[in-house]
């Protein structure tokens, strides 16, 4: 996506905005032409059924590339399912695959015979670039092979209008509905006041609240003061917008800079090959150049600390990942209870790359667990993500423990959590139970039982809850 906001001097700002602009598909274009396929329902607790994001177009917008990067993603799952899931039983060899009806399926259908074995769910949050990031996934997921790139038709409106007039044409052929007769599959923005994807939306007063309480403690103090003040010094040099009166320095600490936008500035220029110091008086000075890039890695690397401090205060990480994971449990011991041919949940949740982080942390993921290492360094990557699978190991019903098994993969690989190192089964799995528990312990430690602080989590009309300058 582009860069939540500019960083540049008020003097290049007219010229960096431009640059963004032919980055990002003109207006709600292509939103519109997605929705015709996967159309988007807004609760209007959510900003009275509007997105938040939107005023300051192209800030904050997602670009052709990670339009692309999402769809991509969608056709990925696409195939990863068709070769590994339920509808596999069906497969005739590596590229084809019989109907219901006995009739060949190849490759080039998977996206399209993907309803018949899966029911289709997708949520986002409140923010264009999440919705149509998901519109993206699905287009990718329930699309055929031949799909032409987004990005082959950046450029002249001509080509624009022509992707426009081939997504009308799909919708006009074959609009996807979960099964024939019923609604379209659709993204759906719940009532934020239930909703389980961003708990700063739901009740900012509280997360204010809990991240407060982690800033203020000394460690962080020190920490931020140590390691961040000096790095915070050097980027505002280099970076006048991050001084800016109206930069909203969130939840604070002694080096006194918005972290989430300074990293923007290094992942939006690299993801699309611009120079770190281009739109500046400084965008011809070598060293300069080689100032900034020298920071990249610091920059990232001390968000990644500050996000680490709030994820491991137990209430602030219940409050952020309980209530999605406890959702995610339900929908597995539905799953479980399902008859052979019964379509599977495939649930897709489109949210930010703090939540996702979150997540991590929640379920005990062990690449984070050292301090003393490299991998708590991690940051989630555009188009980041995780999927947990229900896997059947056993046919016929009986204890879940016994018939099914839990993956979890992150971009493609697969992820180990704490909770599994002293178990006595040497396959060391996931089961049902081992889920439930880490979810347990994770509401225990922060507060969610019936007198914990985290007990009541009311929402708050009264106060402003666009968030998008910190989500990524």
């Amino acid at each position: 996506r582009t860069p939540a906001r500019r960083l540049v001097a008020d003097t290049y700002a007219i010229e960096e905005t431009l640059y963004w602009q032919t980055k990002v598909p003109p207006g709600s274009s292509l939103y519109d032409s997605l929705s015709q396929l996967y159309p988007t329902d807004i609760h209007l607790s959510n900003n009275d059924g509007s997105f938040f994001d939107t005023r300051r177009e192209p800030y904050g917008f997602l670009t052709w590339r990670g339009m692309e990067q999402m769809r991509l993603v969608g056709h990925r799952c696409a195939v990863r399912y068709a070769t590994y899931g339920h509808q596999a039983s069906k497969t005739v060899d590596a590229n084809a695959s019989t109907d219901d009806d006995g009739a060949i399926e190849t490759r080039k259908t998977i996206g399209r015979s993907f309803l018949r074995y899966w029911n289709i769910e997708a949520y986002s949050t409140c923010y264009l670039r999440t919705v149509k990031s998901v519109q993206c996934f699905l287009h990718g997921l329930l699309g055929d092979d031949d799909q032409r790139s987004y990005e082959d038709y950046i450029g002249c409106e001509n080509k624009q209008r022509t992707l426009r007039e081939t997504i009308a044409e799909e919708a006009k052929r074959e609009r996807p509905t979960s099964r024939p007769g019923e609604d379209l599959v659709g993204v759906e923005v719940r009532d934020r006041t239930i909703d389980t994807l961003n708990a700063f939306d739901r009740n900012p007063d509280l997360m204010k609240s809990l991240v407060t309480e982690v800033v203020d403690t000394d460690h962080f103090q020190k920490y931020d003061d140590q390691y961040g003040s000096s790095l915070a010094r050097q980027l505002c040099d280099l970076l006048p917008g991050l001084l800016a009166p109206n930069q909203r320095r969130l939840f604070g600490g002694p080096s006194g800079i918005n972290w989430i936008h300074a990293a923007d500035h290094y992942v939006c220029r690299l993801s699309h090959g611009l120079n770190y110091a281009r739109f500046s008086d400084m965008e011809h000075d070598g060293k300069v150049e080689a100032a900034l890039r020298k920071l990249f890695r610091p920059t990232i690397t001390h968000l990644a600390w500050r996000f680490r401090q709030w994820y491991k205060s137990p209430p602030l990480l219940a409050a952020i990942a309980a209530p999605p994971l406890r959702e995610i449990e339900g929908q597995i011991r539905n799953a479980v209870e399902m008859d052979a041919d019964d379509r599977r949940p495939f649930v897709v949740y489109s949210c930010h790359d703090v939540t996702i982080l979150s997540l991590l942390y929640g379920l005990g993921a062990d690449f984070l667990e050292d301090d003393n290492g490299e991998g708590w360094k991690f940051w989630p990557s555009y188009a980041t993500t995780l999927v947990i699978e229900l896997v059947r190991v056993k046919e016929g019903k009986g204890d879940p423990d016994d018939t099914h098994v839990l993956r979890l993969v992150l971009n493609d690989e697969p992820v180990s959590v704490v909770a599994l190192r002293d178990k006595a089964d040497k396959d060391q799995v996931l089961r049902i139970s081992d889920f439930a528990a880490i979810i347990d312990r994770l509401e225990e430690a922060g507060g969610w039982g019936p007198n914990g602080r985290l007990a009541d989590d009311p929402a708050c009309a009264s106060v402003t809850r666009d968030m998008s300058g910190w989500t990524g």
